[in-house]
């Protein structure tokens, strides 16, 4: 798991190893020697940090207030039955022959 600065304690970091999770944080101070393991900490987070941002946008979740996967399915499914409900008929046209 990848955490912020927030997440340090050994206590909490022993009941995530119990359960088989990795807990992976910035170290407490920045030196020379853990420099490139920041960065690629940083950049790993970055990363995720873009994709769920991106999700978000495409989403539409910062429209409503959809906060768990359930509610998310819900306010899907409700959109879908409002546009099966309200769409206009087809128009047919001629074809030609």
């Amino acid at each position: 798991m990848v955490a912020d600065k927030g997440f340090w304690g050994r206590g909490y970091q022993a009941r995530l190893a119990d359960s088989g999770t990795r807990l992976l944080t910035p170290d407490k101070t920045r030196t020379a020697a853990n420099l490139a393991r920041e960065r690629a900490l940083a950049s790993t987070r970055l990363a995720i940090e873009s994709v769920l941002a991106n999700l978000e946008q495409q989403m539409r979740l910062d429209h409503h207030l959809a906060r768990t996967i359930r509610s998310v399915e819900t306010l899907e499914s409700a959109d879908s039955s409002w546009l099966s409900a309200n769409a206009p008929a087809p128009r047919h046209t001629p074809q030609s022959r």
